[in-house]
């Protein structure tokens, strides 16, 4: 019968632990970060690469548990560690120019899925 699920769009990986926390970015739809196990702050641009994230932060030897951007701010992200230390960053260069509409937001993301479908084939 059909599935309710379907088979994953993109995957990414920059951690062999545990994935604690994934958000997506409130201003773009190929931004999102990710905090691991292995003590590892990533934020990732689909736009750019699926194997690698645009930045990573340690912190090591902590365990990364969660991770927020600022309501409406693609700039802000929040991470906390399992030793119950918060850390706050600005976030440069990352998701391109903000200010898009939503169509031009959408249009990008379906760039990139599309790219990689074709990839695929």
């Amino acid at each position: 019968g059909p599935s309710l699920i379907e088979p994953s769009l993109i995957r990414v990986q920059s951690s062999s632990d545990y994935v604690g926390d994934v958000r997506w970015s409130p201003t773009s739809p190929t931004v999102f970060a990710s905090a691991t196990g292995d003590g590892l702050v990533c934020l990732w641009d689909v736009a750019l690469s699926t194997l690698d994230p645009a930045v990573s932060e340690s912190v090591r030897p902590r365990r990364a548990s969660c991770v927020r951007f600022a309501p409406g701010r693609g700039d802000l992200v929040v991470a906390g560690d399992d030793g119950g230390r918060v850390a706050f960053y600005r976030v440069v260069g990352v998701g391109g120019p903000a200010g898009r509409t939503l169509e031009e937001q959408v249009a990008r993301l379906e760039r990139v899925l599309s790219a990689k479908d074709a990839a695929e084939t």
